[in-house]
């Protein structure tokens, strides 16, 4: 006892801390339920902590399974990149900053797809639409600042948030908000519950 106790007691600690390390990393993080990225409006990081928890909350989830992500991102090959690969699953931005984003095509579009349908319970003045501009179009204009779509079809591909109590309680000061779902989302339904949440008054 007095001779081996104490290197006992100290392996067992030290087997005990690097337990505790290893179930730590196969926990892993957890999961993305929602991203939603705001582009060019600025949040007290307290504002946006404690929408993500109303959220996780709404959407009745275990923080330390999946969680809520909400950015304010300014970054443009960064929310360019993230609505590529899917990972945002609603951008809210200016009306102007999203129609660049609506030109290329990332949002869903209620008149051809199902996971949008719901977009047209809104009235006409809360509906975003836009020309989608075609790499051929790029490609064939002479002028890159003022490219125009040949495809006159306007797509309905997001609402404004104007007249959304939630957005302006949170503190949101884009005088025209737009919010999207980003067809590449692997989370279509929680966007949508979103859009209804933040559309609800």
């Amino acid at each position: 006892k007095d001779y081996y106790l104490k290197a006992v007691l100290i392996g067992v600690l030290i087997l005990v801390l690097v337990g505790i390390q290893v179930f730590d990393m196969m926990k892993g993080k957890p999961d993305h339920a929602l991203y939603v990225a705001i582009q060019d409006d600025v949040f007290e990081d307290e504002t946006i902590a404690a929408l993500e928890d109303t959220l996780e909350e709404y959407y009745d989830l275990n923080p330390d399974q999946e969680i809520v992500r909400v950015s304010v991102a300014g970054d443009v090959s960064q929310i360019q990149t993230y609505l590529y690969t899917g990972t945002i699953d609603v951008l809210i931005a200016s009306e102007e900053q999203f129609q660049k984003w609506a030109e290329s095509g990332y949002f869903f579009d209620a008149g051809r797809d199902s996971e949008v349908k719901f977009y047209e319970n809104y009235d006409e003045k809360y509906q975003f639409r836009t020309k989608y501009i075609s790499g051929e179009d790029v490609r064939e204009s002479e002028d890159r600042n003022s490219i125009q779509a040949s495809d006159m079809t306007e797509y309905y591909c997001g609402v404004y948030l104007t007249d959304s109590e939630k957005y302006r309680q949170i503190g949101g000061y884009l005088e025209k908000p737009v919010a999207g779902i980003a067809n590449a989302t692997k989370q279509s339904e929680r966007a949508k519950e979103f859009i209804e949440y933040m559309m609800d008054n």
